[in-house]
């Protein structure tokens, strides 16, 4: 999923309005959230930190270090891909407006 949404986020970069440094941020919060999401469940896959994975783990928990790590990682990214989603829903609503 992280691929067809960078995939998609691509496709409609130079479609949002907003300056420099809110694009930059924009790009690597969405770095940031694509690559924690991919390495979070690597590590939970690996040391079988289940804990917020509740499905998927069958109730499987790990170390408690490999369990932080997850919860942080999983945590981290849900906030960066939520400002990912509302800069991008700014900007295109600006382009909107001065076209």
């Amino acid at each position: 999923m992280n691929g067809i949404f960078l995939i998609v986020l691509g496709l409609i970069w130079n479609k949002i309005d907003l300056s420099v440094r809110w694009l930059k941020i924009n790009f690597w919060l969405a770095v940031y959230g694509t690559f924690a999401n991919w390495f979070g469940i690597l590590v939970a896959a690996i040391f079988n930190a289940g804990k917020m994975l509740n499905i998927v783990a069958q109730g499987k928990e790990g170390s408690p270090l490999a369990e932080a790590f997850v919860n942080f990682s999983l945590i981290s990214l849900s906030a960066a891909m939520i400002i990912v989603c509302v800069l991008t829903l700014v900007g295109l609503k600006r382009n909107l407006k001065t076209n």
